[in-house]
């Protein structure tokens, strides 16, 4: 059951064998889409897993990379724990939480920049701005935009963090020692009638920005569109910033 450039590696350095016709007994199930957890149940007299068999993703990890269910559970643990989930802005599910939105939108005491994400998309797409959600979205996940965001060199920048998540009873987790910071391609202004559109401005996804003239593919420390995450950690240390991740963990972890 193994699958694409892992597994293969694996058989190669480690000799295994991938088990290739049905209801052959294997130990390792890796796909690179959480359809592996749907074949295991399918599988008979397989609905858990054996005792010595692995599989590469856990069941129902979709709450936790579709936009939908995760703004959905991070509402829910601000609700329940507000001072640990005050990092992510306000977020609403179209259309069952229409209502709620409505009111905000209502109640704002000047213009509000809103985003507006499809629920199940990846690399960007169908991603918009809006000052008006109500009438430009009807079945997305709708967040308050962010207008004043850190800036790298007057750019905006995401992180990318790699994590693994051994078990989550116990809850064992994993952080890799650097990752990648992306960069837009355009400088930031403030969303206004005139740019709102501009999506390699507002928008740090690679599969956008890589296609923009002004992507900078420079390797030196601290310089081009993709840089790592230490170098940054670095530059905030010069730019007078406590650059100390660990004083951003929840102290109940």
């Amino acid at each position: 059951m193994l699958r694409s450039l892992v597994g293969s590696e694996m058989c190669i350095r480690d000799s295994w064998k991938i088990a290739k016709k049905q209801g052959e007994f294997w130990d390792v199930g890796w796909s690179d889409s959480n359809k592996i957890v749907q074949a295991v149940q399918k599988m008979a007299n397989h609905r858990y897993l054996g005792p010595v068999q692995r599989i590469n993703h856990f069941p129902a990890n979709k709450h936790i990379y579709r936009k939908d269910l995760l703004g959905k559970n991070l509402n829910a643990m601000a609700r329940l724990r507000p001072e640990d989930y005050s990092f992510h802005p306000r977020t609403w599910n179209l259309p069952e939480e229409r209502e709620e939105l409505e009111q905000a939108v209502l109640a704002a005491e000047r213009p509000v920049v809103y985003i507006t994400k499809p629920k199940g998309s990846i690399q960007g797409r169908g991603i918009k701005l809006t000052m008006d959600p109500l009438r430009t979205s009807s079945n997305d996940v709708v967040q308050q935009y962010i207008a004043d965001p850190l800036l790298i060199d007057g750019f905006k920048f995401d992180l990318r963090i790699y994590v693994l998540v051994a078990s989550v009873d116990p809850l064992e987790i994993h952080l890799f020692g650097d990752g990648l910071v992306r960069l837009a391609t355009k400088p930031y202004a403030s969303p206004n009638q005139d740019n709102i559109k501009h999506t390699k401005m507002h928008l740090t996804n690679f599969a956008i920005n890589k296609k923009s003239k002004n992507f900078d593919k420079s390797s030196a420390e601290g310089a081009g569109s993709k840089r790592s995450i230490c170098s940054w950690l670095r530059s905030l240390d010069t730019e007078g910033y406590n650059s100390d991740v660990n004083q951003f963990m929840p102290t109940w972890l």
